[in-house]
């Protein structure tokens, strides 16, 4: 009877171990980290890590090839990392530059054709210039430079659009008058007032994914509570189980016929236990 039960306890505890174990696996699963974004370069990857950590999200990098990185977040935070991340405007663009747009093929490009990659070479590296103001998310100027006919007496002048959007939390407002002026100083022959500027604010991510972060946090905390609690019950239920022992058969408590507990008298009777022992 005895290896009986000890062997039903011990077939309960190894149940609850486990359960245990598959338990601790899937969160283990879900706290390996993923990768996010490969081949950008170690200063984006870490404003990215930045951004992240800022928002409550655990990454780190790796490094790769020919100076370029990756950042990795958890599994179940990459769907949160990458909406803070194109809330910020990252990963950012990539731009032509001048060397790349007017690199020698061994063909003869027209004049039309010359003239078109510079208008949009020079486009691209003001884009990029103005990406590397604090706040700014994305950037697009778009140059007009009219082909000058000299004999032609009305000459149009030359214009530039512009548009950024920003993080609202940034100052960016205040910072019109020398991002136009940033434009007209890099364009040959363009006035202050050929510089049109529209600024719009991006969304605000800072208080929802805050919450969302400590909401995250609460329920990895929830689920390593039951884990552990899981696996200390069934260790003190297989241990405790094992452990107890039950009275040898043929020993009874000493001191009453048949080894059982001493008669409680009725009234109006005598206790005569004490003169039959």
């Amino acid at each position: 009877m005895k290896s009986k039960s000890a062997g039903g306890y011990k077939r309960v505890g190894r149940r609850l171990c486990d359960i245990g174990v598959v338990l601790m696996a899937v969160i283990l699963m879900s706290a390996c980290k993923s990768e996010l974004y490969s081949e950008i370069s170690e200063r984006e990857a870490n404003e990215m890590m930045s951004i992240l950590r800022r928002s409550g999200v655990d990454t780190d990098k790796v490094a790769l090839k020919d100076g370029l990185y990756a950042i990795r977040v958890e599994h179940g935070q990459m769907s949160r990392a990458t909406d803070i991340l194109s809330a910020y405007g990252y990963p950012q663009e990539k731009f032509q530059n001048m060397g790349e747009l007017f690199k020698k093929e061994g063909l003869v490009s027209s004049p039309l054709e010359e003239r078109v990659r510079y208008v949009y070479a020079l486009s691209q590296s003001l884009s990029e210039t103005l990406l590397q103001i604090d706040g700014v998310i994305t950037a697009r100027v778009n140059i007009v430079l009219p082909e000058h006919d000299s004999l032609s007496r009305d000459t149009k002048p030359s214009s530039a659009s512009v548009f950024i959007k920003y993080h609202p939390a940034s100052k960016l407002e205040d910072a019109k008058s020398d991002i136009k002026m940033i434009i007209e100083k890099s364009i040959e022959g363009l006035s202050y007032d050929e510089v049109s500027l529209v600024m719009l604010p991006g969304r605000d991510i800072s208080t929802p994914f805050a919450a969302g972060a400590d909401e995250d946090g609460a329920g990895a905390a929830i689920a390593w509570t039951v884990l552990v609690c899981a696996l200390v019950a069934g260790l003190l239920y297989v241990y405790g189980g094992a452990n107890r022992r039950a009275p040898p058969a043929g020993i009874r408590p000493v001191g009453f016929p048949g080894g059982g507990k001493k008669p409680v008298a009725k009234d109006g009777e005598e206790d005569n236990t004490d003169a039959v022992a």
